[in-house]
């Protein structure tokens, strides 16, 4: 440390006080950033060729592609003795950029079988699952007559009936959705560099099946809280949405009604209930007389009849009106994982209207995004999850499938296609009975003679 002894009379004394303490100031804002300071700028949009994620920073060491490849192949293939924990329903279009780490993420949490039902997919997304079809961790359907807009309805009653019995959990999840087992995520060790051998180790199937809550009821309803996207127009193929979208609602800001709604993890003891998940959000039982359907932290939801002529029957319709609850399970919903993606939904959703319905608001209603009971609410930047294994390590094991698939000679025998089936018979029995169309649950045309 330099010491300068500078002699000055009372007048320039004075002058360099004031400089120095200037002096000083401006060396302490240069070391702080002021926390205030994002709050008046817009999130700018990175370009592409500047992006970079955790697994790219130049002081982490990469695990080595024989490191990669052997984690990569324990994610693919699932054990026989493991088969039957935990599967997934879910019903798909389009989804050949984002699958992939989907499909990996929920591998590492512990799911088993992945049961996706294909609405017309005419991107990669087929190709993008060559790997896990001929491994038998995915099952891919596709209807055999168009389910309209009940696509997605069909689908899930469908997989619940057909599947429900031969799996412990079921869970109910978009592509766009990432169920969060959130001790896992907030339990990351940053005082010494991540490694690939610190996966988790299926934290899902974990708690599921050491807590006494959940194992004694029929289902677990799970809150969704909603991120955003952080200024990118189109995010470059193959690149982690995990590591690079950073932006969420606040939790506790947003009162708008259809964040109440959940997600559903249905308890079935590789056995038929009689539940099933008719539809987003819901669950239905044609001859309970009880329920036992609990949040994550075990608080009992309602259910309501079945039907209002008998007393046999109970559903949940979807929300919980006693607020969202995040721990120890929640789930993370990307809503806009880019802008082109964000116009694909708008475009499907006003296509096909929800099966009749309007899910948005009357554009004379219309709030702004970041009104604090506006839809979205207002932003913050949480790097909770870019900053975990899964930001770190699901970048370069999307990279080692790529080089997988290209290397990999069965790929080159041509694809193994979905499976082309019908709706659930029962499914169809009960739209007999109330006069729908039975190809697809659709009010019946009526031809007049002329």
């Amino acid at each position: 440390m330099l010491v300068f002894h500078v002699r000055l009379g009372r007048f320039g004394g004075r002058v360099a006080g004031v400089a120095l303490l200037s002096l000083a100031a401006l060396v302490l804002l240069s070391h702080f950033k002021a926390p205030w300071g994002h709050l008046s700028r817009r999130i700018a949009r990175p370009a592409p060729a500047t992006l970079r994620t955790c697994s790219q920073s130049d002081d982490l060491a990469m695990p080595s592609p024989s490191e990669l490849s052997a984690t990569l192949e324990s994610l693919l293939t699932v054990p026989a003795n493991e088969v039957g924990r935990i599967a997934i329903c879910a019903s798909l279009r389009n989804e050949g950029r984002f699958i992939n780490e989907w499909l990996l993420y929920y591998r590492v949490l512990g799911v088993d079988r992945f049961y996706l039902y294909d609405s017309g997919s005419d991107d990669d997304t087929l190709s993008a699952l060559q790997p896990w079809l001929r491994t038998g961790t995915v099952q891919l359907h596709r209807f055999r007559n168009n389910q309209e807009g009940h696509y997605q309805t069909t689908a899930l009653d469908t997989c619940s009936r057909t599947y429900g019995p031969k799996t412990e959990w079921l869970v109910e999840a978009d592509c766009d959705e990432f169920l969060v087992v959130v001790p896992t995520l907030l339990s990351t060790d940053h005082s010494r560099p991540l490694e690939l051998s610190d996966m988790p180790n299926r934290p899902l199937y974990i708690l599921l099946d050491s807590n006494w809550l959940y194992k004694n009821a029929d289902a677990v309803v799970v809150s969704r809280l909603t991120w955003k996207n952080a200024g990118f127009e189109r995010l470059p193929d193959g690149v982690s949405l995990l590591s690079l979208q950073t932006v969420r609602e606040y939790q506790h800001s947003v009162l708008f009604d259809k964040l109440l709604f959940t997600k559903s993890i249905l308890h079935t003891g590789k056995k038929r209930t009689g539940w099933s998940i008719p539809g987003a959000h819901f669950l239905r039982s044609p001859h309970a007389t009880a329920a036992r359907i609990v949040t994550s932290n075990g608080h009992l939801v309602d259910t309501v009849p079945y039907r209002a002529d008998t007393d046999e029957g109970l559903q949940y319709e979807g929300r919980f009106s006693g607020g969202r609850i995040f721990e120890p399970l929640v789930l993370y919903h990307y809503v806009e994982r880019d802008l082109q993606d964000c116009y694909s939904k708008l475009r499907v959703a006003h296509k096909l209207r929800k099966g009749g319905y309007d899910v948005y608001e009357d554009p004379d209603s219309h709030t702004p995004i970041y009104d604090q009971d506006g839809f979205y609410g207002a932003a913050t930047t949480d790097r909770t999850m870019a900053d975990s294994w899964f930001g770190r390590f699901l970048p370069p094991l999307l990279a080692a499938l790529r080089a997988r698939e290209r290397d990999d000679v069965e790929a080159r025998r041509g694809p193994l296609l979905p499976q082309i089936i019908e709706p659930h018979p029962e499914l169809v029995a009960e739209w007999v009975a109330e006069g729908l169309d039975p190809t697809n649950g659709m009010p019946l045309t009526v031809t007049k003679d002329a």
